[in-house]
């Protein structure tokens, strides 16, 4: 049977329902992170994809907190990987598609635990530091 939608001839037309399901996943993952994450990080919302690039605060160094995060059961892509220069960076790469909606809560609120005590344990770092100066 053809496709009643093509965009170019060869084409298959896009899975609507894979893509809608998709969306509410990146919807889910979005307000989870506003709710817990929203005052240290940013992300562009995605019009698209499986995965939602979020901007962490600048003292946020996702190389240093990806440990922090896998022993909390939670892990993502730390933004370095996608710079050629190899530079540590305050990016991570947040999959969506594939968890459930329940999962990506949950990860969102180990990975907002993860993220305070990293920030926490950064200021008490810089803390002791200007005590010794």
């Amino acid at each position: 049977m053809p496709d009643l939608i093509s965009f170019a001839p060869g084409f298959p037309a896009p899975d609507i329902f894979a893509w809608t399901y998709d969306q509410a996943k990146r919807c889910v993952m979005e307000r989870a992170l506003g709710r817990e994450l929203g005052d240290l990080m940013s992300w562009p919302q995605p019009e698209g994809g499986f995965f939602l690039w979020a901007s962490f605060a600048s003292e946020v160094d996702t190389d240093a907190l990806l440990d922090r995060a896998v022993a909390h059961g939670v892990v993502y892509v730390a933004g370095s990987a996608f710079f050629v220069d190899g530079r540590r960076s305050s990016f991570a790469r947040l999959a969506f598609s594939a968890p459930s909606h329940e999962r990506i809560e949950e990860g969102i609120r180990r990975l907002a635990k993860a993220v305070r005590e990293h920030v926490d344990r950064s200021a008490k770092a810089l803390t002791d530091i200007a005590r010794r100066l």
